[in-house]
């Protein structure tokens, strides 16, 4: 238990070492290549796929040309939405069946489970989401005006973290319901401004 609550200090620890000489954009930009390039055009090389879907979904029935690229929404979601738990477990500790169920299931009754979800409250409990406007301001230059397509939505900076939630839409999205699901990516930086750990999970299901 030491050494898993050391390994979990060190997480907590590397969200609290924010750099002043890193800018927000700048952390925006690696989360954004990471997304655009190791994800979308990596793990999701199915543009031609997603376009055949959507045919029966377009309004009117008409062919629509989607970005390849992927755009980042004017549009923000708080930091610990649908935060991937599972894969931060997995990645930083070594839990039992009964714990795993523990967590899955939402219930009290594993010690480490316990500690782990209270440490992530505790590590929030100061967080206020920023106005739109201020998170407008420091993504601008990353912002796009399509609303179809590969999207993604971040979350503002917090204590050199940043969430985001990653989705395709066949229309407007703010014109359509959201059906399927969508993936929650979580980043950790460090002081340098550098992605140290990603964590990620299909968590948010919609109708």
């Amino acid at each position: 238990m030491k050494h898993l609550t050391c390994l979990f200090s060190l997480f907590i620890l590397s969200t609290l070492s924010a750099s002043a000489q890193v800018s927000e954009i700048e952390m925006y930009q690696k989360a954004y290549n990471y997304l655009n390039d190791s994800v979308l055009k990596a793990e999701y090389p199915v543009i031609d796929s997603f376009i055949r879907n959507c045919s029966s979904h377009i309004k009117g029935g008409k062919k629509h040309k989607y970005d390849s690229e992927l755009q980042v929404a004017n549009k923000f979601i708080s930091i610990n939405r649908g935060f991937p738990m599972s894969d931060f477990v997995k990645q930083n500790y070594n839990l039992d069946k009964n714990c795993w169920q523990a967590l899955r299931m939402g219930t009290r009754q594993c010690e480490l489970v316990n500690h782990i979800t209270d440490s992530l409250d505790v590590a929030w409990s100061a967080y206020q989401m920023k106005e739109k406007a201020s998170i407008t301001e420091a993504l601008k230059p990353l912002l796009s005006e399509k609303k179809d397509g590969f999207q993604v939505f971040f979350s503002d900076i917090y204590k050199n973290t940043l969430a985001a939630e990653f989705k395709g839409f066949c229309n407007n999205y703010d014109e359509t319901d959201w059906y399927g699901s969508s993936t929650i990516f979580y980043f950790v930086f460090n002081s340098l401004g550098e992605i140290e750990r990603v964590y990620s999970e299909e968590v948010i299901h919609y109708n």
